[in-house]
């Protein structure tokens, strides 16, 4: 008497179907990524002017209050930090302009100025717009 040996196998359409379902999983991930790549792009832009503001803003609280400059312009690298743009290239242009000297009634703060900020992208010319305020800081 022969005795018949079972091989573990997969048949062929045990195979097609899991490839089948393989490839639809895939498919359907796939077609997520533009939205994850176009969410993270966001986050870091806002994370970029969150840093720009920042740095401008401790620059020129800095300064005496009455040689604040009407227009100025800063370079910031991709990252967002404060380069030198004949040094290094920059990827953001930014153009920081006070737009009101507001009066405040009261005993240390007698004034704020409205700093209003362009961002300019270089690579996709995108412009952000915003803005924040400055104290006198009695200097």
């Amino acid at each position: 008497m022969k005795k018949t040996r079972s091989v573990g196998a997969f048949t062929l359409v045990e195979v097609a179907a899991s490839l089948g379902i393989f490839a639809f999983c895939v498919i359907g991930i796939l077609g997520l990524m533009p939205v994850a790549l176009d969410s993270f792009r966001a986050s870091m832009d806002l994370s970029i002017k969150t840093r720009i503001i920042q740095t401008l803003r401790a620059r020129l609280v800095d300064l005496p209050y009455s040689t604040l400059p009407a227009t100025k312009a800063y370079a910031f690298d991709e990252e967002g930090v404060d380069v030198d743009e004949s040094a290094y290239p920059s990827r953001y242009q930014v153009a920081a302009k006070i737009v009101k000297l507001t009066a405040l009634p009261g005993a240390s703060l007698t004034s704020v100025a409205t700093v209003k900020i362009e961002i300019t992208n270089e690579v996709t010319q995108a412009v952000i717009s915003d803005h924040f305020h400055l104290p006198d800081n009695g200097f």
